[in-house]
């Protein structure tokens, strides 16, 4: 059999008759082209084939322009025939079999034309031969399918009615349904994935070729959004493997909007509308399809509202926020998923969970400066409902605050450090720590002190100078700040008067009759009273005079005193306190011990020098020697030498 490739230049345009000879005997010649028109010629049976004796034609029929087809010419008479013609052209080879066979390769030729015999007895017209143009296809539809076949192709091109195969690369099919313009052909299965080229063998030759692709069933591993509201619009992404050649995407079992694939491995799909809930995305491209159950979720639109209580609140007041979702009718449903608070105070989000589309958190706003304060609340959403957000403001104002203010301790005495703390806490429903300052007025008129607040107390020390407007109002002003307003606390403090003790000294003790004294009393205050003491000391001295007093002055009182004589010695001196205000009376004695002066006696006689008769009149003078003071008194003793002493 003479076999045609698929480059045309290269198949014969005529056989010699050595050719013929060795390639015609028991050759089986074939035409195939549509169904039930497969004509079978036993080119070596002769009588001995049934029915053959009665057939007489041109087999095959038809062929190439080009010519170069093998034809059996059956008839009588054929021996010796001197030439065979094909219209009016010579055949390029021929061979005589038999009487009854001719065997012969048809010139280039273009139509239906008769083909003759030449016998030596004469000519006759055996039946006509068509020539047929190399068939030609412009297009496969589809052009890609799986790679285990099975898919039916079409052809379409033209002078493809007597086609005989169609190529796939090495793989092969027969046509199914054939005509001038078009053929039918189920895919024939191959190893893998890949494009091969596809072409048609006709008894006319063979066409052009057209790129097929094999392509292998498509995968997906990724969608992204994975949901997107139900009138539809989102542009999904898709990621896989054998998505360059789709051929269609439904969403839901509804055609997607629109579709590209932009490489094997990745496709853009615009959802079409659809119904709340999940739905499968299915991919089919021509080597098959891919169902990604649930792939794709179609969301409601939904309203979130938010609402606050108390509202406004005071600071460090818990209040209670409240969302409510829900879907925008005619949706009907009820949303799932979480929402996300955001109080606008610049604190941490918090998620809370949906139950019957509502979620509550409770926030402490710590400060009103930003007031009135943002609340944002963000729905994720979920399958069947789309995200959503709702606001709300939410004002806050300064807590009242109330302030206690204690002393310590009470009563005290005059000059004694005494503590105050003032304590400032929020009035419920407020609550947190107020900040800021406190200050103390004493109520005796001293300056106020203003002391800051740490932990909500603020604390000072103060003493009392003298218990002399006893009881004294104490208040505590704290100043308030942004998140607290301003309040006072007072107090009562009683201020006793202290303790007093008193001491006496005496200078120079012992002392000379005559001598000064100086009594000095000291005044202290007895612990814990504080101060200097003021006011009069009364002293005695034992020795029957009259008392003195004399003024305290930076706690002393002093005095001076002479005794004029040492009966009674030692003398005891009391120093009495007649205390003020602030401190008690005390008192404290002591013991001052006199001794006599010194004296000194001078003697002076007159006349002297005198004489013998003479009168003469002695003196003696006696005086005190200091330290010692005052006049001596007693006798003196006079001794005249040679008399008897006289006082």
């Amino acid at each position: 059999m003479l076999r045609t490739t698929a480059d045309r230049a290269d198949l014969p345009r005529a056989l010699d008759s050595s050719m013929l000879l060795h390639a015609l005997p028991g050759a089986l010649a074939r035409t195939a082209t549509a169904p039930g028109l497969l004509r079978r010629t036993d080119l070596a049976g002769r009588a001995d084939v049934p029915g053959l004796q009665s057939l007489s034609g041109i087999f095959p029929d038809q062929g190439s322009y080009r010519g170069g087809t093998l034809v059996t010419i059956v008839g009588r008479h054929f021996t010796g025939a001197t030439a065979v013609y094909f219209g009016a052209r010579r055949a390029a080879a021929f061979s005589v079999l038999d009487d009854r066979t001719i065997v012969a390769v048809t010139p280039s030729g273009s139509g239906a034309v008769p083909v003759t015999v030449t016998t030596p007895g004469g000519s006759a017209r055996i039946g006509y031969f068509s020539y047929l143009y190399w068939p030609v296809i412009s297009r496969l539809i589809p052009s890609a399918g799986p790679v285990g076949g099975g898919n039916v192709v079409e052809l379409v091109g033209a002078n493809l009615s007597t086609a005989l195969l169609v190529h796939f690369g090495d793989a092969i099919a027969f046509p199914t349904a054939v005509s001038e313009g078009q053929l039918l052909v189920t895919a024939p299965p191959v190893a893998g994935p890949g494009t091969v080229p596809v072409y048609v063998t006709t008894i006319g030759g063979v066409s052009n070729q057209l790129p097929y692709t094999y392509a292998a069933v498509p995968s997906v591993t990724g969608v992204s959004p994975s949901t997107g509201p139900i009138a539809g619009g989102t542009t999904l992404v898709v990621s896989g493997t054998g998505l360059s050649r789709v051929t269609s995407v439904t969403v839901g079992g509804v055609p997607a909007v629109s579709f590209r694939a932009y490489s094997d491995t990745l496709l853009v799909v615009v959802t079409p509308p659809g119904t709340p809930g999940p739905a499968d995305l299915v991919i089919t491209t021509p080597g098959g399809s891919v169902t990604v159950s649930g792939g794709f979720g179609y969301q409601a639109p939904t309203e979130t509202a938010v609402s606050s209580a108390p509202a406004p609140s005071a600071v460090g007041e818990a209040v209670t926020f409240t969302a409510v979702v829900t879907g925008v009718p005619p949706t009907t449903g009820t949303p799932t998923g979480t929402v996300t608070f955001d109080f606008g105070d610049g604190s941490a989000p918090v998620p809370a969970t949906l139950t019957g589309g509502t979620a509550s958190v409770g926030h402490v706003y710590t400060a009103p400066s930003g007031t009135p304060y943002e609340v944002t609340v963000s729905y994720g959403g979920d399958v069947f409902f789309t995200p959503s957000t709702g606001t709300d403001t939410q004002v806050v104002e300064a807590a009242s605050t109330t302030t206690t203010v204690q002393t310590s301790p009470d009563p005290s005495l005059a000059g004694q450090a005494v503590t105050l703390v003032a304590r400032v806490s929020p009035v419920p429903p407020g609550d947190g720590a107020p900040a800021g300052t406190v200050t103390f007025d004493f109520g005796d008129g001293s300056p106020t002190v203003t002391a800051p607040l740490s932990g909500g107390a603020a604390t000072v020390t103060h003493a009392y100078a003298d218990a002399a407007e006893d009881p004294y109002a104490v208040t505590a002003a704290y100043s308030g700040d942004g998140n607290f307003t301003a309040s006072t606390g007072t107090d009562t403090q009683t201020v006793q008067q202290a303790a007093s003790a008193t001491d006496v000294s005496l200078a120079p003790s012992p002392s000379v009759a005559g001598q000064p004294v100086t009594v000095t009393a000291t005044v202290t205050t007895v612990p814990p009273g504080a101060g200097t003491p003021t006011g009069i000391v009364t002293f005695t001295f034992g020795d029957g005079t009259g008392s003195a007093t004399a003024p305290v002055s930076a706690g002393v009182a002093t005095v001076t005193h002479t005794y004029t004589g040492t009966t009674g010695s030692p003398f005891t001196i009391a120093a009495s306190y007649g205390g003020n205000d602030s401190f008690a009376v005390s008192s404290g004695t002591d013991t001052q011990t006199v001794n006599r002066a010194t004296t000194s006696t001078v003697v002076v006689s007159t006349p002297n020098p005198s004489t013998t008769g003479d009168q003469v009149t002695v003196t003696a003078t006696v005086t005190a020697v200091a330290p010692g003071t005052g006049t001596p008194t007693g006798t003196v003793t006079l001794a005249i030498a040679g008399r008897t002493p006289r006082p």
